[in-house]
């Protein structure tokens, strides 16, 4: 028997589109058994009264022309307030008696143009303040914020009172282009400037381009090859270090440890009787799923510890002025960001001949772990990254014991 209903297992049910709208009848309301063989009949005999009724009905005009005005006022929201199309309008209602309505869809047109707010490009300005008001509130960096201050601010001069429209946005993509040859500044300017239109279209300041977050204003990833130092690299730039750098550099390699890592070091994540440090990787320790990984550190990376940690006071290491390794402040309404753990690091490994960065060497630390049989499970618990799959989620816990051999494994490879 050919059915003319579409069956829904999960819900025991009957569904059918027409003309835009579901139409739903459970077997229950039918009087028959929740199974599908023995509801077909009685869904296609309601199948076929609802159609012939929804075919015969009768419009009320009034209504219908409600319908139509509110539905205009829409489709001119996302048409961005372009030349009005009858027959475009028609195609998007998709109701079955537009032909009849025309008369009433020009005069919903007449009273749904009078009713749009025109978005006014100088209303603009007063937004600025107030996105940066509210990313101040999210975005942790001040290098952070500065960026997408900066990324902003260059759109709004860009426009010069331009409307934002299909046309402008695709102009400021070629703009990008123009100002941000290297593909990482490229893609960041581009993604802050269209959360800011995005945010001034929910905002209901401006109506967004339809092109807003089109796939062909697409930024290449770049290099995807992964970068690590050779031993012998390692070993050249270790024995010309000195003082707290050596102590950074080991953190780097055995804890997969960043410049920021090194710095948000608490006296409080440091064990000194199990010889072990227990934290969340700084970036994203605010993150419910990031996991809380627990590294035994080496020998000569504790006695490091031991020598240069901080023995009271939030912060274990401290630069010999008293503050952070890393330091963000705003000097004449510019933020500047001092990273002392790469400058310093950065600055050793030049004199070696050794150009790669230093954030590599958690690059290294990995994909060496990566590389024996048994170890490689570890690799994603060592960078301190959240779980992907449901068994890792839920079900399965890493073994301190064996992740503590795989460290002591990863010393071995390094020859220093």
């Amino acid at each position: 028997m050919e059915e003319l209903m579409c069956w829904v297992k999960a819900r025991r049910c009957w569904r059918k589109m027409y003309h835009g709208v579901m139409y739903e009848i459970s077997c229950k309301k039918l009087g028959c058994p929740p199974q599908q063989a023995l509801s077909r009949r009685q869904a296609n005999a309601w199948w076929k009264v609802k159609q012939h009724d929804l075919d015969n009905i009768v419009p009320d005009a009034l209504a219908i022309h409600q319908r139509l005005e509110l539905e205009l006022m829409e489709i001119y929201v996302k048409m961005g307030l372009n030349d009005y199309r009858i027959e475009a309008l028609k195609r998007a209602l998709n109701h079955p008696f537009e032909d009849i309505f025309v008369g009433q869809v020009e005069e919903a047109h007449k009273i749904g143009q009078n009713r749009i707010r025109m978005p006014l490009p100088a209303t603009l300005g007063d937004s600025r303040q107030d996105y940066f008001t509210l990313k101040a509130k999210v975005v942790k960096s001040a290098k952070g914020l500065a960026s997408i201050k900066r990324h902003v601010n260059a759109l709004w001069d860009w426009l010069n009172g331009r409307k934002i429209d299909g046309q402008a946005w695709s102009d400021w993509f070629a703009e990008c282009g123009v100002r941000y040859p290297d593909d990482a500044s490229r893609r960041n300017c581009w993604a802050d400037t269209r959360a800011f239109i995005s945010w001034l279209d929910e905002s209901e300041v401006i109506v967004a381009p339809r092109n807003l977050k089109s796939k062909h204003f697409s930024i290449s990833n770049g290099d995807k090859t992964i970068i690590t130092w050779e031993p012998v690299e390692i070993q050249q730039v270790f024995a010309e270090l000195k003082c707290e750098s050596r102590l950074h550099f080991l953190l780097m390699l055995n804890c997969g440890f960043q410049g920021m890592d090194i710095a948000n070091l608490l006296n409080t994540e440091i064990d000194l009787v199990a010889r072990t440090i227990t934290r969340k990787r700084s970036k994203t320790k605010d993150e419910e799923n990031t996991p809380v990984v627990t590294y035994r550190l080496w020998d000569d990376t504790f006695d490091l510890l031991m020598l240069y940690k901080k023995p009271l006071g939030q912060y274990a290491l401290l630069h010999p002025d008293g503050l952070q390794w890393i330091v963000s402040e705003t000097i004449d309404g510019a933020c500047v960001h001092r990273d002392r753990v790469s400058r310093a690091l950065t600055k050793v490994a030049k004199t070696c001949g050794v150009q790669k960065q230093i954030r590599k060497l958690r690059n290294t630390s990995a994909s060496t772990l990566g590389s024996h049989t048994q170890f490689k499970f570890y690799t994603q618990y060592f960078l301190g990254h959240s779980p992907k799959s449901m068994a890792e989620k839920y079900y399965l816990t890493p073994n301190n014991a064996e992740f503590f051999l795989a460290l002591a494994w990863l010393r071995e490879q390094y020859t220093f």
